[in-house]
């Protein structure tokens, strides 16, 4: 794997750059899960147990921003960390954690469907003796999503998907 020091340059995307959704805390971790509308390969990995969801201080419904980071070059899951939480105005971003991937899946929101490769670096489960995180594609006219090791080295053509409350 190429590990880099070099600090992430962040890319432009296409409008609209940052879109909005929301996440009801007062649901289960099922119903988060069985509500999003994606196919989900890999699904007996992505349980409470393996991906928590941190509620703390959280109830009801919490609108976000979202927005997709994305760089020129391939880099390690440490890497684009350090890469989204160097950007800040005003508010600052963090990884996505899994209830923000199910919220996609369940409302769709204009804008918010790459049609890359999306990572969520803020929920990170120890499964054996390897470390994965949740991520979603597209797949011909279906939406999945499932889990991948956070030890890889991610394409050029990933997305990670970064969040703030509004």
């Amino acid at each position: 794997m190429r590990e880099t020091t070099e600090m992430p340059q962040v890319r432009k995307v296409a409008a609209p750059e940052i879109f909005h959704f929301s996440v009801d805390y007062s649901k289960s971790f099922e119903m988060m899960k069985s509500s999003s509308q994606y196919v989900l390969f890999q699904n007996e990995r992505i349980t409470e147990e393996h991906f928590p969801i941190n509620r703390k201080g959280r109830n009801g419904i919490i609108c976000f921003e979202g927005r997709y980071f994305k760089w020129r070059f391939p880099m390690s899951s440490t890497i684009a960390l350090k890469g989204i939480e160097r950007v800040n105005g005003g508010v600052p971003w963090r990884p996505a954690e899994v209830e923000h991937m199910f919220a996609l899946g369940t409302f769709k929101p204009e804008g918010c469907h790459s049609k890359r490769c999306v990572v969520s670096l803020g929920s990170i489960a120890v499964i054996g003796w390897e470390r994965f995180v949740p991520c979603m594609g597209e797949c011909v006219s279906f939406w999945n999503l499932g889990i991948s090791s956070w030890e890889r080295e991610w394409a050029v053509f990933t997305d990670f998907l970064a969040v703030r409350e509004v």
